[in-house]
């Protein structure tokens, strides 16, 4: 099997998508200064962060990438793209390392909405199912600050659906949930579901919070 690795630095203007023709079996983000969002082979865009990477299944490759620059100032990213077995985890510390928070507070400034965020959550809320329409995106679970986990279970006997983070996904855009099986996200976003399986789908939604 062939071996390879590349990585770039770029700068992307606020709003601005910057498209890569590359082909690779992964693709990761070693550090980024800003939101963003990243795509493959014009498959549509998802959020992203610096640390993630995203690899192909079962052997198969992408051709090209897109990220883009979701925030009002100019993104510098460093990412690598490649196949095979190489990964790149290198992290060079010079001088006195004050840690921060992508917003620029110190790590004594977020002591107690770290603890907060370590207290495991009280309250299991569960309702009525959510209706998934066919040909839309539907929501499932509005954002909620105090949530930690959702747990969403598709009903249906033999429609699929995908769940994903985007108001206006296309078809066939997000996760995919096949009929009865669950999935369960660490997540306060909200969440959507994409039905384009010829009829309406319902889906079980439950909620982890802290109180």
């Amino acid at each position: 099997m062939s071996v390879y690795y590349r990585k770039s630095t770029n700068i992307i203007a606020a709003g601005a998508t910057l498209r890569i023709t590359r082909q690779g079996s992964f693709f990761h983000v070693i550090e980024a200064d800003e939101a963003f969002s990243v795509g493959f082979d014009n498959n549509g865009l998802s959020p992203f962060f610096a640390g993630l990477e995203y690899e192909v299944p079962d052997g198969t490759a992408f051709t090209s990438v897109q990220i883009e620059n979701t925030s009002s100032d100019d993104l510098t990213i460093s990412f690598g793209i490649g196949s095979g077995g190489v990964r790149d985890g290198r992290l060079t510390v010079t001088g006195r390392l004050k840690v921060v928070d992508t917003d620029g507070n110190s790590f004594a400034e977020n002591i107690a909405a770290i603890e907060a965020a370590a207290t495991a959550p009280d309250t299991f809320t569960t309702g009525a199912t959510v209706s998934a329409g066919n040909g839309a995106t539907s929501l499932m679970a509005a954002a909620n600050a105090s949530r930690s986990e959702v747990i969403l279970v598709n009903t249906d006997d033999d429609k699929m659906i995908y769940i994903g983070g985007a108001s206006g996904a296309s078809a066939a855009q997000g996760i995919p949930l096949l009929a009865g099986q669950s999935l369960t996200l660490t997540t306060s976003a909200a969440i959507y579901a994409r039905n384009d399986s010829g009829g309406a789908v319902a889906v079980a939604v439950a909620e982890l919070e802290r109180s």
